[in-house]
């Protein structure tokens, strides 16, 4: 049986703005037209109260329940020939990418909402391995060529 966690984030930092790229937004502006919908179907069944933003249609208007999620991707990527993944990797690889790209752990824990960066370079660690070239890549492009002197 499934279980959800109605209450509100783990650290107050948990509540917050943050950034969305264009073509994120327009989705989720595609997903609220589809929610209005919905719940325009159901008329007074909806519950508004939930302000559930991914919902059941079991319970119009509650939250979705976890293994919903799981089990839709599950089967996405079994139709599809992927891997089997779980719904939270999307969250490692987000993160993962931000580090590799030179997000500095500070920016990266905030996205993450971890309370202390040393939360996120314990957990990620791993992803910045080959940091080590590209350290070098980027202190060898800020300094600037120096003429070579003729010798003799």
């Amino acid at each position: 049986m499934s279980t959800r966690i109605e209450e509100s984030c783990k650290t107050k930092a948990g509540d917050r703005w943050l950034y969305m790229d264009d073509e994120t937004m327009d989705m989720l502006k595609e997903y609220r037209k589809h929610y209005d919908k919905v719940a325009k179907s159901y008329g007074n069944k909806w519950n508004y109260f939930a302000k559930a933003v991914f919902f059941s249609t079991h319970n119009p208007g509650y939250f979705m329940i976890p293994s919903t999620a799981r089990n839709w991707l599950h089967n996405f990527t079994k139709i599809n020939h992927l891997p089997r993944i779980h719904p939270h990797q999307f969250r490692y690889t987000a993160i993962s990418l931000q580090l590799q790209n030179g997000i500095s752990i500070t920016e990266a824990a905030k996205r993450a909402v971890h309370s202390r960066p040393d939360v996120t370079l314990r957990t990620y660690s791993y992803t910045l391995k080959d940091n080590d070239r590209h350290c070098c890549e980027v202190v060898t492009k800020a300094i600037p060529k120096m003429p070579k002197r003729k010798t003799g």
